[in-house]
């Protein structure tokens, strides 16, 4: 109700309020528009914001009970959702990876679209990488808002993308294959067998290793962004 009036008080003053801007275009807009409708501005901000801050608490703290039940027991903004399978053991290192992905994915589907025109609510990745892509052609306009913007886009493509499709290293070695083989047991027998059979031991585990060091990689740049993450 009040983002309603508010926008027909807008209107009648000839206020033109973006739906996003650029790191520091806030500050801009608030000096340009106090210049062009002192009025209007007085009534459409500072008056809001006085109500907001010296009277609304004498009448809102049933909302702030309401807030806190939503965000203690609905949206648990207290901890990480992992994605992970439930009723499965998962070591600490692979809740920690999913802990933090599965929340920065989190974050770009249903946060990111908050500043898209199109967003019709709830999770909409079509509309994060429209916001992703706005930031970005920012360039010099605003450096760090687009190169945090790039950063993002790539981490979640890779998470979303390319790291479910990696091969499974046991398979792409030939260590499946060969486990699954009806002379497995009996490989130690010759000096040949079990050679091979270590060359693809090696193999698997070379693979995995890459895995591993691509894993961290990515929970490197996503942590040297993190103080970016916000809408």
């Amino acid at each position: 109700m009040q983002s309603r009036i508010k926008k027909h008080l807008q209107g009648l003053f000839g206020i033109e309020q973006p739906h996003a801007l650029p790191l520091g275009g806030w500050s801009e807009w608030e000096t340009k528009t106090r210049q062009n409708a002192p009025f209007g501005y007085w009534l459409t901000e500072t008056v809001p914001d006085f109500t907001t801050q010296y009277i609304s608490p004498f009448f809102t703290w049933p909302g702030k009970v309401h807030r806190y039940i939503r965000n203690r027991w609905v949206y648990k903004f207290h901890y990480l959702r992992t994605g992970l399978v439930p009723g499965q053991y998962h070591d600490y290192s692979e809740r920690l990876l999913y802990g933090v992905m599965e929340s920065m994915v989190e974050f770009v589907e249903t946060e990111k679209p908050w500043c898209d025109e199109q967003w019709n609510g709830g999770c909409d990745p079509a509309a994060a990488l429209r916001i992703l892509d706005w930031e970005i052609e920012l360039g010099e306009e605003s450096p760090y808002q687009s190169a945090t913007a790039k950063e993002l886009k790539e981490i979640y493509l890779w998470w979303k993308n390319v790291r479910p499709n990696r091969p499974d290293p046991m398979d792409a070695s030939g260590w499946s294959a060969l486990c699954d083989s009806k002379d497995f047991m009996l490989r130690h027998a010759s000096e040949e067998a079990h050679a091979e059979t270590k060359a693809i031991l090696d193999l698997c585990n070379k693979i995995e290793e890459e895995q591993n060091k691509e894993d961290e990689e990515y929970l490197i740049r996503l942590m040297k962004i993190r103080l970016g993450l916000w809408t």
